[in-house]
């Protein structure tokens, strides 16, 4: 059966764990860390991914197949005008002259990695 192995400092944290438990549709078991994985540091991790990797494109191996599905968790806009004139916000007092500056290159969830082609006219 397959397992969830979380890296990185912030993992350690309660709430991080309960909230990749519930995105993975695991029980939530707060004394056993939500059935989560944490025996592997971030460089061996990268290390083991990278020979997982090998070995599957590799004739001489045979391993049991795996993916990894990388997400945008923000979206990328892309906005343009002349320097001074861009706000920060969607919005501003031009309202949908300077919508037609802009594109949403990639939304919120979008998978990675991926391309766009953003024509200027």
């Amino acid at each position: 059966s397959g397992g969830v192995e979380v890296v990185g400092g912030a993992s350690r944290v309660r709430l991080i764990k309960r909230t990749v438990a519930k995105t993975m549709g695991m029980p939530l078991d707060e004394p056993k860390a939500h059935n989560l994985q944490t025996s592997v540091n971030a460089d061996e991790c990268v290390a083991k991914g990278c020979a997982l990797c090998c070995a599957m494109v590799s004739p001489l191996f045979r391993v049991q197949e795996y993916s990894v599905k990388d997400r945008v968790v923000l979206p990328v806009r892309l906005r343009w005008g002349p320097v001074g004139k861009v706000s920060a916000t969607p919005k501003d007092a031009e309202g949908d002259e300077e919508e037609k500056q802009a594109v949403m290159v990639f939304p919120a969830g979008s998978p990675m990695p991926n391309q766009q082609r953003v024509t200027f006219r």
